[in-house]
């Protein structure tokens, strides 16, 4: 994790130094513990689990080079809408996963009217559907929430 995000952030002018070493692995291994306690052994699991190793590269780098770049943004769409999509298909969610698109529609369009006002950049509104998508896999309260308080 720790390489992928110094990678992202070489050669840009630093806004914070990068976290000391260990940090952001303890973080994302605390995301995962409390991935696997909410989920237990599941691919909604896997697939949260996924969104928090991503998270954590995609916060840091945004923390420390103010930037999310669309490598990570778009490796965080394919891993959490395979796992929600195989979630979909063994388990018969096939609600959750519209919800899922419907959210992440929501989102975009919620986003989009700000970052046509010059309020948000390309990254935030990227971030947006994709919590968008993990939020309306879970409930609709979920996604207008998560919509309200970002």
């Amino acid at each position: 994790m720790r390489s992928t995000i110094l990678r992202h952030i070489a050669g840009t002018k630093r806004s914070a130094p990068s976290p000391p070493l260990g940090v952001l692995e303890a973080v994302a291994a605390a995301l995962f513990a409390v991935f696997a306690y909410r989920f237990g052994p599941s691919v909604e699991a896997l697939a949260y689990s996924s969104l928090g190793g991503f998270g954590v590269a995609l916060a840091t780098t945004d923390l420390v080079a103010r930037k999310l770049p669309n490598t990570l943004l778009a490796a965080a769409y394919g891993a959490l809408g395979a796992f929600i999509g195989v979630d979909a298909v063994l388990n018969a969610r096939g609600g959750n996963l519209m919800r899922a698109a419907l959210a992440v529609a929501a989102a975009l369009a919620i986003h989009g009217i700000l970052y046509a006002q010059g309020a948000i950049a390309g990254g935030d509104l990227k971030l947006a559907g994709l919590l968008g998508a993990a939020l309306g896999w879970i409930s609709w309260e979920a996604a207008w929430s998560g919509l309200a308080l970002g």
